[in-house]
């Protein structure tokens, strides 16, 4: 029981950084071959080769923020910025970016905490926010519908709010101006899970997608991966298993995907649209008689946005590659933000900033307790942008 607990902890935390939508899955799932897939034109078009070529901009840790232009001058100081936060481990990463951040502009901060499973609480820590009056409001995943009344009492104050990991884009007209790890980040992430299992699989690969498209953010990753799957390789079959946000926090993922793939077991590739979700899976696979690993005929694990769980699975051989995101990075991009919005600048080239990612394999991980944070020396790009430090 101490177990399923833990697992259930770990497992919300990664989803900290994931909007949760207003309706249910149904939780049905299907099979769609690559060729009924497709939905639009893919940058990794031609095949493995192209996808490989595709990856190359992925492979190896990145050196910048994606982020040129500099603000007009060093912001006043001593502006002051409420934070709604979690603290769950990928809501711990986000917060940790923001503090550091308002920190090198000489501004104050004070962190509330929601729950991220219960939108109303963010929209209750909005409402206390605002009664604060900060120059700034910033707060996590919560979905615009779920924290309406919150945005509009700060639209009515004057105090813009600053959004992080939600699947809408900005919208001055809900008042709201910004959005690191959005829904561009994980449609980028999910053409790149593609292109990867396309650059290591044959031609006709069959593939089972793990993914809870409630959440939005995650539905926006299902559809890209499908999209880019269909457009690269029109032979290979993908399955959408299609999981209850309610069977994430039992810890019943891991034997639900143990079960597809003794029942099928030409399915050689798994790709979890959240890393966290592989925790457990491993041990659950051995215990079913399967194999993970790298060789021809073993099961092939892939997933995005890595937690530690993966950083392990990685060192063991059990997990070919995570996505590496970078959530502290997402902190700095929403305190540039609110640094461009204070200056009356375009905020144009944040919202265009795609967050940093890179291919983790076994050879990249140095240390299975410390996630990436960002591109070496983000703080200092941030910084310079800023005219301080």
């Amino acid at each position: 029981m101490q177990r399923r607990l833990t697992l259930g902890v770990a497992l919300v935390g990664a989803l900290a950084t994931l909007t949760v939508a207003g309706c249910s899955s149904n939780g049905s799932s299907g099979t769609i071959s690559g060729a009924q897939s497709s939905t639009n034109a893919s940058p990794a078009s031609g095949g493995a080769k192209a996808a490989q070529a595709f990856l190359q901009k992925y492979t190896g840790t990145p050196t910048s923020i994606n982020l040129t232009v500099p603000l007009k001058s060093a912001p006043a100081k001593g502006k002051t910025v409420i934070f709604i936060g979690n603290t769950t481990t990928d809501g711990l990463r986000v917060v940790a970016g923001v503090r550091a951040a308002v920190e090198a502009l000489g501004w104050k901060v004070t962190v509330l905490d929601a729950d991220p499973t219960n939108p109303s609480t963010g929209n209750s820590a909005i409402l206390q926010a605002v009664q604060a009056r900060p120059d700034f409001i910033g707060y996590l995943t919560d979905p615009a519908s779920s924290v309406a009344s919150g945005l509009a009492a700060a639209k009515s104050a004057g105090i813009p709010v600053f959004p992080v990991a939600v699947a809408e884009a900005p919208s001055e007209a809900d008042w709201r101006f910004s959005d690191p790890f959005g829904a561009a980040d994980f449609a980028l992430g999910g053409k790149v899970n593609a292109a990867y299992v396309v650059s290591q699989s044959a031609s006709d690969a069959k593939v089972l997608v793990v993914a809870v498209p409630s959440i939005a953010n995650q539905k926006v990753w299902q559809e890209s991966f499908n999209g880019e799957m269909a457009a690269t390789c029109p032979k290979c079959v993908v399955h959408d298993l299609d999981v209850q946000f309610s069977d994430v926090l039992s810890g019943a993922v891991p034997a639900q995907v143990v079960s597809f793939l003794r029942s099928n077991p030409d399915y050689k590739q798994v790709v979890f649209s959240v890393g966290a979700f592989t925790a457990g899976f491993a041990a659950a696979a051995q215990a079913g008689g399967l194999t993970l690993g790298t060789g021809q005929n073993d099961i092939k694990v892939t997933s995005y946005s890595a937690s530690p769980n993966n950083l392990s699975d990685l060192e063991a051989g059990t997990e070919q590659m995570s996505i590496a995101t970078a959530e502290p990075w997402a902190g700095w991009l929403t305190v540039d933000a609110m640094a461009r919005y204070d200056e009356h600048m375009s905020l144009q080239p944040n919202w265009n900033t795609s967050m940093p990612i890179w291919l983790e394999e076994k050879a990249g991980v140095t240390n299975v307790n410390t996630l990436w944070t960002g591109p070496t020396g983000y703080q200092d790009q941030f910084e310079k942008l800023w005219h301080v430090g």
